[in-house]
């Protein structure tokens, strides 16, 4: 059996151990909606049909109602269908909610990446001489652990018996520490 002296590892104190940073969304400020940019959250739209109007030129007659036309009771309009002749219609592109999905965040409200100090691990290792970290990383630093390794044994035997040396000293460190 070999013996090995490991860096005692301790939670990032950038990401408190999760390995992510999140931080709101300033595109929708943590609501993870935008406002509609085909209504800009009116929820509604000019309607196309009748460009706005209500109304629609008679086929029949075509607007001229010079003769006794039964389709537009010689109005020279009729009444949009699509509108109700309101003249707009629900917006399709949020329907109807004046707000969409933003994508920036796809609709989080947060922008999540790995922490750059830990790269995404949750867990530092420290030095063995704790004189040379700054004060705000001393508070969570815990020495050195011993971990015997057999030569013989395979790399993947090899890593979990690190690890679970790990987990035990951290174990151990936070029964000490209640």
């Amino acid at each position: 059996m070999m013996t090995f002296d490991v860096k005692a590892q301790t939670d990032c104190d950038d990401c408190h151990g999760s390995g992510k940073i999140a931080n709101e969304c300033s595109s929708c400020h943590g609501t993870g909606n935008r406002e509609c940019s085909l209504c800009y959250g009116k929820k509604q739209i000019r309607c196309t049909f009748c460009g706005g109007s209500g109304f629609l030129r008679c086929t029949h007659c075509h607007g001229l109602n010079s003769e006794n036309c039964n389709y537009c009771n010689d109005e020279g309009n009729l009444n949009c269908e699509r509108c109700n002749s309101e003249g707009f219609i629900n917006c399709t592109s949020c329907d109807a909610t004046g707000f969409n999905r933003c994508m920036t965040c796809s609709g989080n409200g947060k922008l999540v990446w790995n922490c750059t100090r830990c790269n995404g691990r949750g867990k530092i290792a420290l030095s063995n001489s704790n004189s040379d970290l700054p004060e705000k990383y001393k508070r969570g630093y815990s020495g050195t652990i011993k971990v015997y390794i057999d030569p013989n044994w395979s790399e993947e035997e090899k890593q979990r018996a690190l690890t679970k040396a790990r987990v035990q000293h951290r174990q151990k460190m936070m029964e000490n520490n209640k």
